[in-house]
């Protein structure tokens, strides 16, 4: 689990944005719009999102946290605990339905299964 959407994080890409070399060539030539609505879309038809973030680097994820609270969908963010570089994110916290800090992502997301259950 991660921002990056399990694929590839380099300068000036991101997810499947990295084109051929992203997730061992599963998306291969994915445009960054297409990218793009691929995301919306996904978090149209969710409910819930839930939100690892570990780096402070997370653009593209606090985009996806604000449009999903704006939709109205239930957003639920974890940051890694003991990262300070990560409490200038304070306002995704905030506007989050819920907000934790855990060790691992493997973690938050265990609490983040118990919440909705």
């Amino acid at each position: 689990m991660s921002d990056d959407h399990g694929c590839y994080h380099g300068e000036n890409s991101h997810g499947v944005a990295a084109g051929d070399i992203a997730c061992g060539g599963a998306y291969p030539g994915m445009s960054r719009p297409e990218v793009t609505q691929r995301c919306l879309t996904a978090i149209r038809s969710a409910t819930h999102i839930f939100v690892w973030i570990d780096d402070p680097t997370c653009h593209g994820s606090l985009v996806e946290i604000g449009y999903a609270r704006a939709l109205g969908k239930k957003v639920h963010v974890y940051t890694q605990a003991g990262r300070k570089e990560l409490e200038d994110l304070w306002f995704a916290a905030q506007i989050a339905t819920a907000h934790g800090e855990a060790a691992t992502a493997e973690r938050a997301w265990a609490d983040f299964r118990l919440r909705l259950s």
